[in-house]
């Protein structure tokens, strides 16, 4: 019984030393501290797990029945209840609200969605897919085929990824008690069953975790036909089969062939169990069949080089780099991958609780002791690959663009190896527990009892504590995946949640509302949950075009997080409007979507003209005027004639070109724009002008002294009533011109002008053009109250903002200032 304890004892330290250095790792701490406490941990890790020498093993006594029947027993049980939880909770950590949860629907989600639905149509695409995806087509029908019984939708995506997800657990239990034994294997699949990493991308409707599969498959099948066998040959040919079929899934596991020819030349320098020629005539029966399984998607690239390599090509981290520069950020990079899975992980909220380590607390130990003991034994086999796995695989995330360092998604096909080392120490601990043997424990009589109950109390104690430190991974990863991850605001936006509410309540109203939304909204995802969208383009809301509305539908207005100036905006013009707003769970959480509904009444209480019509003897009549074209001829006029009729409202111009309004009416016109009088005449004025896009103020005087036509005209056909607006549309026009030039030096010509309620927009999306332009927004400024005052001045590249023509900020030196202003303009 000594030795068994020594080893638990030896394991425990380990366990605590390593305890610490995972604290430490938590909170950022990496330098030579932290390396003498994992080379300490993995000494005593090892120390514990040494195999023991010939002489250290006692024989066996003689056993009772009893006893060896209860020895059987448990041998049996315990790891049947192992596995028996991994496959429970790998079910349900990967079907648990997986129509629901993630509540967003990612873009690549969406675009998966859309090929799907291509091919339900009758369009069905080549073998690779090019321009959307840079994947091969296989994957797509798969989405189809689950769409067409499961119903379009989210669901039908995920349930393809889950069902890939859980394809991982048998194999990895294989491979592992292949390598290992069946203690290994056991706690392999209950660790990866569990494991935040692989159960996110198993809810995740892209094709990444069919990679960390066929690299289990390909892998497994290898070494069973390595180590020889009445059909080592078919199992080698599945392992080819497995290795062509990774491709398909992505380029995330693309170095099974690297990983496998490591193992076949470590192999067969150290444990050869096939001949020479038989073991050369493996790796041939392994490529033989990739080829056949890969080469109608190899030869579809050699002929399309570009298309193929667009994806590698983009997300490469040496893309626009020299030689030093990649050698540097790779680097960088393979310094933050070494760290993510216990200190710092993925911040991108589609892949991971942001910046949290990558392995729960529990795990990440066991991964740090793993990592020792196979660093040991590198001369068997077996844990060469594992460290060559993890080596390997990492390098899909470190060669990818430096900003998205560490990556988990493209690394994640890492995640079966890292299950199986974090395995290795605990498994070590199980065995050490079940070799503990009491001299005497056979024998009859009291002191038989005793020595049973001292073997009985180490086992059950240590096979206690392998289930609490499970139950508390399992707990672990539960706890931050459900609790936290998936609530928390930054998932919410990475998973383009606040697109998927948008597409849904447009669905809700589109056929007798006008909608309108944020250019941000513009997505894949909008027509997948909403196929009778169509062009999205129409939908997206321009103030300076759309507001205040036009049209005789009612509206719906959804706007992103950073319109919340406009959603007040609208609010003040609208203030019987329906308004919502949606957010992550939890208190203080900020609005990711603003929503206001606006009714058909509201929308035409403020379209038209304030009309005042006078006569000396007769009371002045007041009314809104919902346009501006009359035929007195035909109906009876306010007042008799002659009258004086003043019209005061605003006329919005929805583009920027040159504009011809034209005012007709019987008797003297006076016509101003802006308050400036602009034309005058009798019987008809013109003005011609190329005025900003937005609301400009309209009067005009007209003394009428007989029957006949009224009408205001732009380019010679009347003014919508949807572009005629009066009273607090007037009152809250503000903002400020806004000139835009195609070249970055402010030099003519002029691109537009529009009127801008706020300054601030995305350029990519929200302007007619791209990139290289200057801008200069022009107007007054008025202080409500003398006090003080902050400006703060963004601009991509470079602006500086004036006040009474003095330079206030200067965005190359100072983005921030205070400054007293006096009350007024």
């Amino acid at each position: 019984l000594v030795e068994p304890a020594l080893r638990v004892a030896l394991w425990a330290i380990a366990f605590w030393i390593a305890y610490h250095l995972q604290v430490r790792l938590e909170h950022h701490l990496v330098n030579w501290r932290e390396f003498g406490y994992l080379v300490a941990a993995g000494a005593f890790v090892v120390a514990a797990a040494w195999p023991r020498t010939a002489q250290s093993i006692a024989p066996d006594e003689p056993r009772t029945d009893v006893f060896a029947r209860y020895d059987r027993w448990l041998a049996i049980a315990v790891p049947l209840c192992v596995l028996g939880a991994a496959a429970v909770l790998g079910i349900f950590f990967r079907t648990h609200d997986l129509n629901s949860r993630p509540v967003g629907i990612w873009y690549d989600e969406a675009q998966n969605g859309l090929i799907a639905r291509r091919i339900l149509d009758g369009d069905f695409p080549p073998i690779f897919i090019g321009r959307d995806t840079q994947l091969p087509s296989a994957f797509f029908y798969i989405y189809a085929l689950a769409a067409k019984i499961i119903g379009e939708g989210v669901l039908s995506l995920r349930v393809v990824s889950t069902i890939g997800g859980l394809a991982a657990l048998p194999f990895v239990f294989l491979l592992a008690r292949q390598l290992f034994g069946l203690r290994t294997g056991v706690l392999a699949i209950f660790l990866l069953a569990v494991m935040r990493w692989h159960v996110n991308f198993s809810r995740f409707g892209v094709t990444n975790i069919f990679a960390a599969t066929f690299v289990l498959g390909a892998t497994y099948f290898f070494v069973l036909g390595l180590r020889g066998g009445r059909r080592w040959q078919w199992s080698l040919v599945a392992s080819g089969v497995f290795v062509g079929l990774t491709p398909y899934a992505g380029f995330y596991g693309a170095f099974v062939p690297v990983v496998i020819v490591l193992y076949w030349l470590h192999a067969g320098i150290f444990e050869r169990a096939l001949t020479l020629r038989l073991h050369a005539a493996a790796i041939v029966i392994v490529v033989l069949a990739a080829l056949a399984i890969y080469s109608p998607v190899a030869l579809w690239g050699l002929n399309h080089r570009d298309s193929y390599l667009s994806r590698t090509n983009t997300a490469s981290i040496s893309k626009g780099k020299t030689t030093e520069q990649t050698y540097h950020a790779v680097l960088k990079s393979t310094r933050k991958h070494l760290l993510m899975f216990n200190s710092q992980g993925d911040g991108n909220g589609r892949h991971n609780l942001p910046n949290v380590p990558m392995l729960d607390r529990f795990t990440g130990i066991l991964f740090l002791l793993g990592l020792a003991l196979a660093f040991t034994r590198l001369h068997k086999s077996s844990h060469f690959l594992l460290l060559v796995w993890v080596a390997v695989f990492l390098q899909n995330g470190i060669w990818s663009v430096a900003f998205e360092a560490p990556q988990a998604f493209r690394s994640s096909a890492v995640t079966p190896g890292v299950a199986m080392l974090a395995a290795l120490p605990l498994a070590a601990l199980w065995d050490a527990a079940a070799r503990a043997r009491t001299a005497g424990a056979s024998a009859g009589g009291v002191g038989a009892a005793y020595a049973r109950a001292q073997t009985w109390a180490v086992r059950g104690g240590v096979t206690a504590a392998i289930a609490l430190l499970l139950g508390l991974i399992a707990y672990s990863n539960y706890d931050t995946f459900f609790n936290k991850e998936l609530d928390d605001p930054r998932v919410w936006t990475a998973y383009n949640t606040d697109i998927t509410f948008v597409a849904r309540r447009m669905e809700a109203v589109e056929k007798n509302h006008t909608i309108l939304i944020s250019s941000l909204f513009s997505s894949p995802v909008i027509t997948y949950v909403d196929p009778a969208a169509g062009e999205l383009h129409q939908y997206q809301m321009d103030l300076s075009r759309d507001v205040p509305l036009g049209g005789d539908r009612p509206t719906r207005i959804l706007l992103d997080a950073t319109k919340q100036p406009d959603f007040a905006w609208i609010k003040t013009l609208y203030p019987a409007a329906a308004v919502s707003t949606i957010s992550p769970p939890g208190l203080g959480a900020v609005p990711v979507v603003y929503q206001i509904d606006v009714s058909a009444d509201a929308i035409a209480g403020l379209q038209g003209v304030r009309a005042t019509y006078e006569r000396p003897d007769a009371a002045p009549v007041t009314r809104r005027e919902p346009k501006l074209a009359f035929d007195w001829l035909s109906q009876p006029p306010p007042l008799p004639i002659p009258f004086h009729a003043r019209w005061d409202g605003a006329l919005r111009f929805a583009d920027y070109q040159s504009h011809i309004i034209s005012v007709i009416a019987p008797g003297a016109i006076t016509l101003r724009i802006d308050g400036q009088e602009v034309a005058s005449g009798n019987g008809r004025v013109d003005f011609g002008s190329a005025p900003y896009r937005g609301l400009r103020t309209i009067s005009i005087d007209a003394n009428i002294d007989s029957l006949n036509e009224v009408a205001v005209l732009d380019q010679g056909l009347p003014v919508a009533a949807a572009n005629l607006f009066s009273g607090d549309a007037v009152e809250t026009r503000h903002g400020l011109v806004a000139t835009f030039y195609h070249n970055t030096n402010f030099a003519d010509p002029v691109a537009f002008q529009q009127l801008d309620p706020f300054v601030g927009f995305r350029n990519h999306e929200e302007l007619p053009f791209g990139s290289n332009f200057s801008a200069t927004w022009k107007g007054h400024l008025d202080a409500p109250e003398t006090g003080l005052y902050t400006f703060f001045l963004d601009a991509v590249d470079k602006g500086s903002l004036l006040l009474d023509g003095h330079v206030v900020l200067d965005r190359t030196a100072l983005t921030e200032k205070q400054l007293t202003l006096t009350a007024g303009t």
